[in-house]
């Protein structure tokens, strides 16, 4: 619960624990759940933090600039989470960090996966993690009928846009 001595907008469950791995191994899994996170951590992944609400906040992001690793978004695999890529992800690119997007299939979380199909399988996972601008390629890709210029159209503008955000002199 949330009190004028603790905000959930200033912290990052885990934190703590995981920002001395998280340097040691330059990336920081950030999961949705509090669980997702013990799961995580208990599997061998110690650089994992969660989110205390659906939006990181500019004070999360300032604790995660701090560690100067690569961000890898493992949150929910329904629409809910999927929605909260794209926001964090946005939030963290704006941010200038390089984010990557791990999606778990045949699980609704990162938990229910680890507990299915074992830690191993969950490291592929983060191996194959994609960078974040092509998991959102992919997601505004979605449900676009190939036949009608004006859906085609709007998406590739909206690629354009995404991608005059990024620092890239190219």
């Amino acid at each position: 619960k949330e009190t004028y001595l603790f905000k959930k907008g200033d912290n990052l469950f885990n934190y703590h624990r995981a920002k001395e791995s998280a340097k040691k191994s330059k990336s920081l899994i950030i999961v949705e759940g509090q669980m997702d996170a013990i799961r995580v951590s208990s599997s061998g992944f110690e650089n994992v933090v969660a989110l205390m609400g659906t939006a990181l906040t500019k004070e999360q992001i300032e604790l995660i600039k701090k560690l100067h690793v690569k961000v890898l978004l493992n949150l929910d695999s329904d629409s809910a989470g999927e929605h909260a890529d794209l926001l964090n992800g946005d939030l963290l690119i704006k941010a200038n960090l390089p984010v990557q997007v791990v999606t778990l299939s045949d699980a609704k979380d990162p938990d229910e996966y680890i507990l299915k199909f074992g830690p191993e399988a969950y490291k592929k996972n983060l191996n194959n993690a994609v960078d974040y601008f092509d998991f959102k390629m992919l997601v505004q890709k979605k449900g676009i009928n190939p036949n009608n210029s004006e859906e085609i159209a709007t998406y590739i503008n909206s690629l354009l846009e995404d991608l005059n955000n990024v620092s890239d002199s190219i």
